[in-house]
């Protein structure tokens, strides 16, 4: 965020950050009718709501609108993950398109860190990427209602953060 702000970061692309948003929301309403609760997944889940409200916000005043082929997956996906959980009234559902609908929304920002490392920040993905891991302690029960979300940003976060690592180690090097 602080980079968007000072410009030391490309500017982020508004589509994809509002599509991270209302991903974030669904996720959040539907793990709560799912039954998590604060004191286990709940919490980090709102967080990521309020982190995609916090760089929609920033992007609008220094971000550049682009909308391509992934923007239009993702939404479609989300749309039908909405149907079809309002429809069978089911939140394992929900979670699962939500999960479904954000990968393919973080699949270009995967593409972009194995691509051109330099330009994502390392740290908070790094923070975001331990945050997630731990949040797999607070998993009281193991079943896939409650352990599908934390695993999965485990999962996406490791993946965007390893190239970003591996790339500062070989710039060590030299």
């Amino acid at each position: 965020m602080r980079a968007i702000y000072k410009r030391t970061l490309e500017r982020p692309v508004t589509s994809t950050w509002c599509l991270w948003l209302g991903i974030g929301v669904l996720l959040f309403v539907t793990n709560f009718q799912a039954g998590a609760n604060w004191g286990t997944t709940l919490l980090p889940i709102l967080m990521g709501v309020i982190n995609p409200a916090i760089i929609v916000a920033l992007s609008l005043r220094y971000g550049e609108y682009k909308w391509n082929r992934m923007d239009t997956a993702c939404v479609s996906v989300c749309i039908i993950t909405v149907i079809v959980w309002q429809t069978t009234q089911s939140p394992l559902l929900g979670i699962l398109g939500g999960v479904v609908a954000d990968a393919f929304a973080c699949i270009p920002l995967i593409i972009k860190s194995w691509k051109d490392p330099k330009d994502e920040p390392l740290f908070p993905w790094a923070m975001f990427a331990f945050a997630s891991s731990l949040n797999l302690f607070a998993v009281e029960e193991w079943v896939m209602k409650y352990w599908l979300f934390p695993v999965y940003m485990t999962v996406g976060s490791t993946l965007i953060v390893l190239p970003l690592i591996l790339y500062r180690l070989k710039l060590a090097r030299v």
